[in-house]
């Protein structure tokens, strides 16, 4: 038995479903499995240390630009490049959210070597959020007709924020639901996140049942003495959010007037990640409160997480958007201050089991949260044992996950 994983990118610069299949990789490492990981090469500069197992797919031009504009830090090619890719946007808007095409086709071909030169007992496990990648693996499993295939989505598909085109939100839907469509007809197994269950529970995925298998985020990584102390020298309180922010989806500017109104000076407001609208950047940079760091490694965002004093999440307005932070959050024990614009927000059941999260309502008034919010610093730290994390979240462990691979690999050969 042999593991391929196709996903959108992988070390040095991971995605958030990147992460998720990092963690996967090395459990099944750890029972003996050989697994091998297909990516978008979504760096420019030659990257150290790359592992063995990883094929990258090169980008198309426009791509391959676009990564080198942003490692250069040159801001008139990126903006010029931003014009392109919209244009790209305007011509593919019937065929929604597909970027580029020459990407299937490396996809494809990647795939098509590795399952040449491989074992063919092979699970492959195509991942959404990367559509040309889970695309071309359902065009191999059509083509090649070898192995088991396994849809791994980490988003519900049709569920996400859908953009208007053309002026019109109802385009984007009806091409999302044809790409959905494809994928879950092609693929043998379909694996759902389980705050999706509600959204895919409707009558239409009826059709869909015998192959779908709810798992939850496996980012979960519990560490012995993972509580450390504080390196901070300013004997403040540090508050500190790892992730992008947009107003879409991670909004921290009703936070930022709640640290405003209650005006503490032994509190700082810590961001790292990047910020996808002026308008944010605007409000950070505005408050005496915040601090903006930019974007870090994924080993230094780790770091940074433990040495918080309360960690910072931020809800979308869409039900199936749910932080991945969140799972790394509760690894290292330590208080999560939540906020939440719906009651269906995807976190919010998660945060509610956590021992020492604190919930905010942003559709409260100002002057009442602000209150709640100072009455929740004055009261001392208080952190969760590794014990109870993983009591609460096993569900949430790399282990879980591979443990239903396994279970479906066993089906397969009865």
């Amino acid at each position: 038995m042999n593991i391929l994983f196709i996903t959108d990118s992988y070390y040095p610069k991971p995605s958030p479903n990147a992460l998720c299949v990092e963690r996967l990789k090395s459990e099944f490492e750890s029972r003996g499995i050989s697994t091998k990981v297909i990516a978008l090469k979504n760096f420019h500069q030659i990257a150290e240390n790359t592992d063995a197992d990883v094929k990258f797919v090169e980008p198309d031009i426009m791509y391959s630009e676009w990564f080198r504009a942003c490692e250069n830090n040159n801001e008139r090619k990126k903006k010029n490049l931003i014009k392109a890719f919209r244009l790209r946007g305007i011509l593919n808007g019937f065929f929604w959210p597909l970027s580029s095409t020459t990407h299937i086709r490396r996809y494809y071909k990647a795939i098509k070597e590795a399952l040449a030169s491989g074992d063919k007992d092979t699970i492959i496990i195509g991942v959404y959020k990367s559509l040309e990648g889970a695309v071309a693996g359902a065009l191999a499993k059509k083509r090649l007709k070898t192995g088991k295939y396994i849809l791994y989505s980490l988003d519900a598909i049709s569920g996400s924020v859908i953009p208007h085109i053309y002026g019109n939100e109802n385009i984007g839907r009806c091409s999302i639901k044809r790409w959905e469509k494809f994928l879950f007809d092609a693929y043998d197994y379909i694996y759902l996140l389980n705050s999706h269950s509600y959204y895919y529970s409707a009558a239409e995925y009826d059709s869909y049942r015998y192959k779908i298998r709810f798992v939850d985020i496996p980012l979960l990584a519990l560490k012995e003495n993972s509580i450390e102390q504080k390196k901070q020298s300013d004997k403040k309180k540090h508050l500190v959010f790892t992730g992008s922010m947009a107003i879409s989806t991670a909004d921290p500017r009703y936070f930022l007037e709640l640290i405003n109104a209650i005006g503490r000076d032994d509190i700082v407001v810590d961001f790292y990640g990047k910020i996808f609208q002026n308008e944010i950047l605007e409000k950070i940079q505005a408050s005496p409160y915040a601090k903006y760091h930019g974007p870090k490694s994924h080993d230094e965002i780790i770091r940074i997480q433990q040495q918080a004093d309360i960690l910072l999440n931020f809800g979308n307005f869409t039900p199936c958007g749910i932080p991945c932070k969140i799972f790394e959050y509760f690894s290292t024990g330590r208080p999560v201050l939540s906020c939440y614009k719906i009651d269906a927000d995807a976190s919010k059941p998660y945060m509610e089991r956590y021992p020492t999260s604190f919930l905010i309502d942003e559709r409260c008034a100002i002057e009442k949260n602000a209150e709640r919010l100072d009455h929740f610093l004055e009261t001392p730290l208080c952190y969760v044992d590794s014990d109870q994390i993983l009591e609460l979240f096993r569900l949430n462990t790399p282990e879980a996950t591979v443990d239903q691979i396994f279970s479906i690999y066993n089906e397969s050969q009865k």
